[in-house]
C-alpha cells in the first residue's frame, strides 16, 4: 500500500488512495473526505492545497468555491452517542439543532439502540434552533444530518438532545 501526505493550514493530510483523511492539530479531530487521492501537495505562498484524482488534478477545499468540480457537494455529521444508564432506559423528548443551512435541506436520522429513524427534512435560512419533539425510549441516543445536495456552505453551531433518565421507585429497578 502507498500513502501519500502533506501538511497544510493546521492539518495533516493523509491518503492510501481510497480514502482521505485530515488530522487537525489544533483540536485532533479526525475529518473523513469520502475519497481517496494519488498525489498531495501544498503551496504555501498561494494557500493551495492541491491532489491528484484519477479524473485530473484539482484545488481542495478553495474558500469560496461551494461545488466539487461543478458536483454539489455530500454532508454527514453524526454527534457523539449519550448512554442515558447501562440499567435502564431513558425518554428523548426533544432534539435542538442550532444552524444556518441557507435554505438547504438536511435530514436527520436518530440513531437509537442501533436503530435509525429517518425524521422529516428540516430547512432554515437564518442562523436558528431547529426544535425537533420527540417522544421516544431507548439507552443510546445519537444523531446524523446528512445531504446529498449542498451548494452552499452550513454552519452547524451545535446539537443538543433532551433526554429525560427516570429515577426507579426505591426497591425498584436496578
Amino acid at each position: 500500500m502507498t500513502a501519500v501526505a502533506t501538511f497544510a493550514r493546521d492539518e495533516y493530510f493523509i491518503s492510501n488512495g481510497s480514502e482521505t483523511f485530515a488530522l487537525s492539530v489544533r483540536d485532533t479531530a479526525w475529518r473523513v473526505f469520502g475519497l481517496g487521492c494519488s498525489a498531495l501537495f501544498y503551496e504555501l505562498d498561494v494557500d493551495a492545497l492541491v491532489a491528484s484524482f484519477s479524473t485530473g488534478t484539482y484545488e481542495l477545499e478553495r474558500e469560496g468555491v461551494q461545488t466539487d468540480n461543478g458536483s454539489t457537494i455530500r454532508l454527514t455529521v453524526e454527534t457523539p452517542a449519550i448512554e442515558v444508564d447501562p440499567s435502564r432506559h431513558g425518554v428523548l423528548q426533544r432534539i435542538y439543532v442550532e444552524m444556518n443551512a441557507r435554505g438547504q435541506s438536511l435530514t436527520p436520522t436518530l440513531l437509537i439502540d442501533n436503530t435509525e429513524v429517518v425524521l422529516t427534512a428540516i430547512t432554515n435560512s437564518v442562523r436558528s434552533t431547529v426544535e425537533i419533539a420527540q417522544h421516544r425510549t431507548g439507552r443510546v441516543f445519537g444523531l446524523r444530518l446528512a445531504s446529498t445536495t449542498l451548494a452552499q456552505r452550513v454552519d452547524l453551531f451545535g446539537v443538543e438532545m433532551d433526554v429525560y433518565a427516570p429515577t426507579p421507585a426505591k426497591g425498584v429497578g436496578a
